[in-house]
């Protein structure tokens, strides 16, 4: 028996806006950090980093992370011109969804190595770009199955950069 994940809709009718003025608006959610500081061989706040300095943009971080976590985003990315004026954090919001699109959100980095099912759903349900990394110890980790074909999905650095190249 398969019972789909459901969430009240959005408040507004999504209106995905892709790169306003070519700035990337990028953001990543999380109930309980340990989603991220599991064992493995990329780094979240690396990818979040990387994400920060290939487009020089913005990226919002919603929910549970730490003060340490942000640190070392800042620390990484202030060689590269940008400081923590790039790196907004809001512990909690009603509605993901519509939190996203009140801040023009543009591109969506879920969590690895293990992502939130309802987080996917909920940023699908606004119609913003998923940048998914297919977990190289189990895809049933990652929930890759809960996005669309078309998400922007990464196994290795590489793909990542290929990715944030576009």
């Amino acid at each position: 028996i398969y019972i789909p994940l459901s969430m009240k809709p959005p408040k507004k009718t999504p209106q995905f806006k892709p790169n306003i003025e070519n700035i990337i608006v990028s953001a990543s959610s999380l109930s309980s950090e340990f989603k991220i500081k599991l064992p493995y061989h990329y780094s979240f706040e690396e990818y979040v980093a990387k994400l920060l300095i290939q487009p020089r943009g913005v990226h919002i971080l919603f929910g549970s992370f730490s003060d340490q976590l942000k640190e070392n985003i800042i620390e990484i990315i202030k060689p590269h011109g940008l400081s923590s004026k790039n790196l907004v954090h809001l512990k909690w919001v009603e509605s993901l969804g519509d939190a996203l699109q009140e801040m023009n959100v543009n591109l969506f980095l879920s969590t690895f190595p293990l992502s939130g099912g309802q987080t996917e759903v909920e940023v699908m349900s606004v119609g913003i770009p998923i940048i998914f990394h297919s977990n190289y110890s189990s895809p049933n980790y990652a929930m890759q199955d809960l996005v669309y074909p078309e998400a922007y999905i990464w196994r290795t650095e590489s793909d990542f950069d290929t990715i944030i190249k576009h």
